[in-house]
């Protein structure tokens, strides 16, 4: 398998955990599934994070979305009103993203980072 196609089975697996805990746990789980998904195969440490920040950036501007969509954009434009940002509904999607993108990135990094230290640490 290349490393290509590691990196789009780990955006997969990553934005299917982050459904899946998303259900049943805060918000900063997202990290805890970028986390593991990373445990699975083997990347260099920029192919990582890129694979956490897309898993999890895809699943919440979709989520921000259809909860945007289904109250009329009028959390966004409060939102975006209180921010004091341009009168558009997508900059919180792109905001949404971002947030979630980032945080699963940084762990995702880290999960990479653990498995190598740990892998260079094993007995023999």
């Amino acid at each position: 398998m290349t490393e290509k196609n590691t990196v789009l089975a780990k955006i997969g697996l990553t934005a299917a955990l982050t459904v899946l805990v998303q259900m049943f746990l805060p918000w900063w789980s997202v990290a805890i599934a970028a986390f593991a998904a990373e445990q699975i195969g083997r990347n260099r440490p920029t192919w990582s994070f890129y694979a956490g920040f897309y898993g999890v950036a895809i699943v919440w501007v979709i989520y921000a979305f259809v909860i945007d969509y289904r109250n009329s954009h009028l959390l966004s434009h409060r939102m975006v009103k209180m921010f004091m940002l341009p009168d558009s509904p997508v900059l919180m999607l792109i905001l949404a993203g971002l947030i979630g993108g980032v945080t699963a990135g940084l762990a995702a990094l880290s999960g990479n980072y653990f498995k190598v230290f740990y892998q260079k640490n094993e007995p023999a």
